[in-house]
């Protein structure tokens, strides 16, 4: 009787059960952590696939404008008159600038042409001569444009409407902004040359300006350069 019991004691059956479901308990939660992270790191890539997408087709929207820009040119227009006022001896000359309808040569006219129109109005405003009136000037309030764009690129974000925001500011600058969901890219277009001037008002007739064309000032991704 007493060998059996202690035979029993000695026997190591139970330890190796033990020490195997242990083992397996382990294996489980090593295999299981392996799981998560396999998940975790498929999301993270989809996540970054998408965002990615998303930079290409804000970068061609943005591209696309600043290479309108880049390739268009803004001229101021104006005419000059002298005129013979008054009865004799009581004559004088009334002398007047005409701001006349500038062009703009890029596919955004029709937004744009006014505002560089209004910025030139404000030149003849405070460069004229004192003794010069000026007339016709097209002064308006620059407000932002915003422009639409679907998105046609054979992905899932197919069909999303991408807002460009356009600012023309006193310098002549177009500030852009494009957004699609919460990510954005910001740019600024500047001048090449200093902004049109008026020439000497020498003779009575009809002046334009140089043309004014434009560069890629920067650009920047989410607000960070």
């Amino acid at each position: 009787m007493t060998k059996r019991i202690l035979k029993k004691l000695k026997s190591r059956r139970g330890a190796s059960f033990l020490l195997a479901l242990l083992f397996f308990l382990i294996c489980s939660m090593v295999a299981s952590s392996i799981l998560m992270s396999s998940v975790s790191n498929a999301g993270k890539i989809n996540s970054n696939k998408e965002e990615h997408q998303k930079y290409l087709i804000l970068s061609s929207a943005v591209q696309l404008i600043c290479d309108d820009l880049n390739k268009s040119d803004y001229i101021g227009s104006y005419s000059y008159t002298v005129e013979i006022e008054g009865t004799w001896p009581d004559i004088y000359e009334k002398k007047k600038i005409i701001q006349e309808e500038g062009s703009y040569s890029g596919i955004l006219a029709d937004i744009l042409q006014s505002d560089f129109d209004s910025l030139f109005a404000k030149e003849i405003k405070n460069t004229k001569p004192d003794d010069v009136i000026a007339e016709n000037l097209k002064e308006t309030i620059i407000m932002p444009h915003t422009i639409e764009i679907e998105t046609q690129t054979g992905t899932n974000i197919d069909n999303s409407v991408i807002q460009v925001e356009l600012k023309v500011v006193e310098s002549y600058a177009v500030e852009m902004e494009a957004s699609l969901d919460n990510y954005k890219i910001l740019a600024e277009i500047t001048p090449k040359v200093t902004k049109p001037t008026l020439s000497a008002l020498l003779t009575p007739g009809t002046y334009k300006t140089e043309p004014m064309q434009w560069k890629i000032g920067w650009i920047t991704v989410d607000g960070y350069e």
